[in-house]
């Protein structure tokens, strides 16, 4: 239960850095992240989170990989063939 706590946390100081980088308009999404993780890992009683890569797998790499294949052109996939079918053998 303490990972899905700590990933929620993340989750939601993601979506206020996300919320910060639509307020400065001319910053880079990116370069927002990476100053607020800076920001939050100098904050002196800030706690250490340490996540379960199975739960993050899980939890996170299906959605992503759902979400570009929706982006991904039918070109595109026609040209990765070969290194997919590679793979699943």
């Amino acid at each position: 239960m303490a990972s899905f706590e700590h990933a929620l946390i993340l989750l939601i100081l993601v979506a206020g850095i996300s919320v910060l980088t639509r307020w400065i308009a001319w910053w880079q999404p990116l370069i927002t992240y990476l100053l607020g993780g800076v920001g939050l890992g100098l904050v002196p009683h800030f706690p250490r989170m340490e996540l379960d890569p199975r739960f993050l797998f899980l939890c996170f790499i299906p959605p992503l990989l759902s979400y570009m294949g929706l982006l991904m052109r039918t070109a595109g996939l026609v040209l990765a063939r070969p290194p997919i079918l590679f793979l699943a053998l």
